[in-house]
């Protein structure tokens, strides 16, 4: 039974998250502001991890619990790494990394 569900959840995400990440790639390709690449690029890596993730409440073989774990963990290591990387925030400290979260 998961592995059907397993199936009929990955083919629309790898789809979607292709998709994007090929609008991204292209998008960020074209700037020739270094800034502005680097913002396009982030915006794209989030809205993928987002787009990526979105569905993953449809696995239904699986616990609610363990579904909110996963998309935790997945928005932790995309969103909150490519945030740490982006320059959008000052971190100068590890409270700086804390406020961050925070917002």
């Amino acid at each position: 039974m998961m592995k059907n569900e397993l199936k009929t959840f990955l083919k629309p995400t790898l789809r979607r998250v292709i998709v994007i990440l090929s609008i991204t790639l292209l998008l960020y390709w074209g700037q020739r502001d270094r800034f502005n690449a680097r913002n396009v690029l982030c915006t794209g890596i989030i809205i993928t991890a987002i787009a990526g993730a979105w569905n993953i409440y449809d696995l239904n073989s699986l616990s609610l619990i363990k579904r909110s774990l996963i998309h935790f963990l997945l928005m932790v290591i995309t969103i909150l790494l490519t945030l740490l990387l982006s320059g959008w925030f000052p971190i100068k400290t590890f409270g700086d990394i804390v406020l961050m979260i925070a917002i």
